[in-house]
């Protein structure tokens, strides 16, 4: 039975989401048809502009994503809170920039149906749902247009599983900068072309080679991408809780073993997977192979159960996963 977006979407339980949106035609979303012979690879980067277009609009900050051949991830936090803070001037400028001449309609309003309007696209500027409604039906109206054709485009609306505490974060964002060589279709990350891992690595590449300031091995984030710890950001913003270098080593520790044929690993893991309680054993079973996106809600077993409480409800899915993945805190 399916879940109501309610359910899904809980930030009263956490602003962490790993969106999955898949496309519902034959002909793929990016890359090359088997079928008609014709190459999407151009649409790739239609998603990641759109992408770091609405990060700039909406109060969702982007942690993760990969764009696949007929689906892409994302994993996002959802603050609410700064969306409230700003300004009504603010709130029409950003809406400016999804809807021409959006500050002009408004001046025609009255000033109570003005402050009504103003108060939708604030509430709407801090959803995660209107977010990738924006990104969706854009994307799809262009392919369409594109494929001088009309119709559905996705499945269906995009799914989203909740990311309950710091290491289910860290988990789902491997988990989806590793998807090119999960695959097969890269080797490295450095390879792993339209994904968040390439862009923070070429970001840091960049840096390096401008003789730019870069102390301790860590590099300013992209433009559209959270900052890890140390990576500056807004003054008193949210960072993920992490330096990058020890992030790309977790990703190239787990690579080795995530990619098809790929070699046990004999040595320690990385500080971090000790660092978040994570079995490393269970670790590697699950970045080797598909299924995360499906698991329900991602946290250590106390986490699924406060969320199961709060929603009034027995159990919810992902516990067996969360045993087998993370440390109990007891």
């Amino acid at each position: 039975m399916p879940q109501s977006r309610a359910s899904q979407v809980d930030l009263a339980s956490t602003p962490y989401y790993h969106c999955v949106s898949r496309c519902v035609r034959r002909a793929f979303l990016c890359g090359s048809d088997p079928y008609t012979g014709k190459n999407f690879d151009h649409r790739k980067q239609w998603l990641v502009d759109r992408l770091h277009a609405l990060s700039d609009v909406f109060a969702v900050q982007v942690c993760a994503y990969a764009v696949m051949s007929n689906h892409f991830h994302l994993v996002v936090r959802v603050d609410r809170e700064l969306a409230e803070s700003w300004s009504d001037e603010e709130v029409l400028e950003r809406c400016g920039k999804l809807f021409k001449n959006a500050a002009a309609r408004a001046d025609q309003l009255t000033e109570t149906q003005r402050a009504e309007k103003v108060a939708l696209w604030r509430d709407r500027l801090g959803d995660l749902s209107w977010m990738m409604r924006s990104l969706n039906e854009w994307l799809a109206r262009k392919a369409n247009k594109e494929d001088e054709c009309t119709g559905r485009f996705w499945q269906g609306r995009f799914s989203s599983q909740p990311l309950l505490d710091e290491a289910a974060v860290f988990t789902c964002m491997a988990y989806v900068d590793l998807n090119p060589v999960r695959a097969g279709v890269a080797e490295r990350l450095e390879e792993s072309e339209y994904t968040s891992i390439q862009a923070r690595l070429r970001e840091a590449s960049r840096r390096m080679d401008g003789d730019e300031e870069y102390q301790d091995g860590e590099a300013s984030s992209p433009a559209g991408l959270m900052p890890f710890t140390g990576q500056g950001g807004e003054p008193g913003g949210p960072v993920l809780p992490m330096m990058f270098l020890d992030y790309v080593q977790l990703l190239e520790w787990t690579g080795r073993a995530a990619r098809p044929g790929g070699a046990s690993m004999d040595g320690p893991p990385p500080s971090a997977i000790r660092r978040l309680g994570i079995q490393p054993g269970a670790w590697l079973a699950t970045m080797s192979r598909h299924g995360l996106s499906h698991a329900g809600a991602l946290g250590t077993c106390e986490e699924l159960a406060a969320l199961a409480e709060r929603h009034e409800q027995r159990w919810v899915k992902g516990v067996g996963l969360a045993r087998r993945l993370f440390r109990s805190a007891a």
